[in-house]
């Protein structure tokens, strides 16, 4: 599904959400099958996810945050998660997909990036994949 939601492939998430949406009728919830019936209308998804961000996150919301296009939404759900014990390093793992690169863009990020101590790190140990110096104390990524 990460790729799926990362590429904007439907190809690969109708499948994927077809079988979401079998399961979750076994447990009585049609979650799945409502964004299926809304992935054509960004503006009635959001409002269908943006309250689903008042409490811990699972990566998936995040995801489809950032398929609607909500990248700030989206980033202030793994900021949020960040302060949760035990979702700590789960947020951090998160930020890396590709469907979030949208999400990295954002000034915010760059701030969360530094307050989580990251930027230092990386100037200390060298730079990953996805992030890079570029004039001064500044970077950026993608």
């Amino acid at each position: 599904v990460r790729i799926a939601l990362a590429s904007r492939d439907r190809k690969l998430l109708l499948p994927w959400l077809d079988k979401r949406i079998e399961w979750e009728r076994s447990q009585g919830i049609d979650f799945s099958a409502r964004l299926k019936s809304l992935l054509d209308k960004p503006e009635d998804a959001l409002a269908v996810l943006r309250p689903l961000t008042a409490g811990p996150h699972n990566q998936t919301l995040v995801h489809w945050l950032a398929w609607f296009g909500d990248y700030d939404a989206a980033l202030d759900a793994m900021r949020a998660d960040f302060q949760i014990p035990g979702f700590r390093y789960a947020a951090l793992w998160w930020i890396w997909d590709p469907g979030l690169s949208g999400v990295r863009k954002l000034p915010g990020f760059k701030q969360w990036m530094r307050e989580a101590g990251l930027v230092d790190y990386w100037r200390k140990y060298g730079w990953g994949d996805y992030c890079k110096p570029t004039t001064g104390d500044d970077f950026e990524c993608h």
